[in-house]
């Protein structure tokens, strides 16, 4: 019988960690597109600072990847 570890949804490669730091940009971008004046100034706060979370996560993901790797 052939058993399989559960995928962990978070990346595990440096090229993946890539692709969601490119992936977290882009959802950056496109949650102010065509936004302008008070409703760009209020979405862009939030957006910044999920982006934020998002990339500071990425980064302790490559961290461990280097130390496990």
């Amino acid at each position: 019988m052939t058993t399989a570890a559960p995928r962990d949804d978070r990346a595990n490669t440096a090229e993946e960690l890539d692709e969601r730091t490119l992936d977290a940009w882009s959802a950056y971008r496109e949650s102010l597109r065509e936004l302008t004046g008070r409703p760009y100034d209020e979405a862009e706060t939030r957006s910044w600072d999920r982006l934020q979370e998002e990339l500071a996560d990425i980064s302790d993901l490559r961290t461990h990847i280097r130390v496990v790797g």
